[in-house]
């Protein structure tokens, strides 16, 4: 692809892109780096600015060549490390090293935008606008400090719950435009007891998929069922082991497929469950591989622990699910999941993980495969109508035109 000289050797740049995510990590690789991508060959100018882990900074070579990826579209990576432990301490300074950072970098190429991916990074966007005259964007992506609630980690009378809080609205408050992954988070922000915090202008951006590289394409089934992704904290894994065994109960010979970056941490769960492994496939493969086994799947799994910020939740897993021409099996109660899935025929919508509701997901899900052909094709006009890469890219580009013209 042929980028102008004058991007590739900006000395002025628009936006400032801050991500606590790594740009070599699955999220980054599949959320970040697309849009700027799209982003950049639309005529913006980005700075990323990422927090990388150890593991990943020892891959000089994968370095290296992202690096020069990113240069070819104008975008000039800027890599910082990322810090774990004690776990408060450690954010705080990854906070304010990036505040120094970003500080620098601003005055230097006269950033015009300063967009902050998730909560982290939106602390760094907030203090910024404070001293830079930058227009703030945050990308909320999911309710954060009510994940940490749910999920045990964080208790309502903990300082560091109240100090989360008391941030989460100045990121509200303080921003020109607030992003979100979901309708329902979204109507969330705009009534309840976060009706006050008096959000600017919010749209809602979803986590999308690159169609290019998920494509609808089967060649020749292998696995009857896949569950790709995280398996700990969120995703239930003891729920998808039973359902697991009513399916094999059903149709002994049914296949399970796991991908998963977790793979000995699922073994384990295999282990404790005592069940018969021997027709599930567990495997840890890379961003460019998924869509191959993928293509050799009939239906994807995607079960949540519920909760109040599952509402914010837009499982990346759902939209390359749906790509490749897969129907979902999902419980309700996670984002705007049930609507699309049901409003498109495209899946089913368990209610809770008990057997009979096992039993009726799985009985519908072999009917809907009964129309095979047809059932690949609305899956995939699915993740073209509401996951396409190109149109979330449209409206972030949308949304910085808006930025830079005020």
């Amino acid at each position: 692809m042929h980028v102008p000289e004058a991007m590739k050797k900006a000395d002025r740049y628009d936006c400032l892109y801050v991500s606590y995510d790594g740009l070599l990590e699955p999220l980054g690789l599949s959320q970040v780096i697309p849009y700027l991508k799209g982003l950049s060959k639309n005529g913006i100018r980005i700075i990323a600015l990422s927090f990388e882990k150890c593991s990943c900074l020892k891959w000089k070579t994968n370095i290296r060549y992202k690096d020069e990826e990113l240069s070819g579209f104008g975008i000039k990576w800027i890599r910082l490390r990322y810090h774990k432990h004690p776990s408060l301490l450690a954010t705080g300074f990854d906070v304010l090293v990036g505040l120094v950072v970003s500080l620098f970098l601003t005055q230097k190429y006269g950033i015009k935008i300063l967009h902050a991916r998730s909560y982290v990074a939106g602390l760094i966007g907030l203090f910024l606008c404070k001293i830079r005259r930058a227009k703030f964007l945050f990308d909320m992506r999911g309710f954060w400090v009510d994940e940490r609630v749910e999920a045990g980690l964080w208790s309502k009378k903990c300082i560091t719950y109240r100090l989360a809080r008391y941030f989460e609205r100045g990121l509200l408050q303080g921003s020109n435009v607030n992003i979100v992954l979901t309708e329902a988070a979204r109507k969330e922000l705009m009534k309840s007891e976060k009706a006050s915090i008096r959000c600017p202008y919010i749209t809602v951006i979803p986590t999308c998929v690159d169609l290019s590289h998920f494509k609808s394409s089967a060649r020749g089934v292998k696995y009857d069922f896949v569950c790709l992704g995280s398996v700990s904290t969120w995703c239930m894994p003891y729920e998808i082991v039973n359902f697991f065994r009513y399916a094999t109960s059903v149709m002994p010979d049914t296949n399970f497929l796991i991908l998963t970056k977790e793979s000995e941490f699922f073994r384990r769960i295999l282990r404790n469950t005592k069940l018969n492994a021997s027709r599930i496939s567990i495997v840890s493969a890379s961003y460019e591989e998924v869509p191959d086994y993928l293509a050799h799947c009939k239906a994807g799994l995607a079960f949540y622990r519920s909760g109040y910020s599952r509402k914010g939740c837009c499982p990346t897993k759902v939209g390359e699910y749906l790509a490749c021409g897969l129907p979902v099996i999902i419980n309700s109660g996670v984002g705007d999941s049930e609507m699309i899935i049901s409003g498109e025929r495209v899946g089913v919508i368990i209610e809770d993980f008990s057997k009979s509701e096992y039993c009726r997901a799985f009985s519908e899900i072999c009917k809907m495969l009964g129309e095979e052909e047809a059932l690949r094709r609305r899956c995939r006009l699915t993740a073209e109508k509401y996951f396409s890469l190109e149109e979330g890219t449209k409206k972030y580009l949308t949304v910085y035109q808006g930025l830079i013209k005020k």
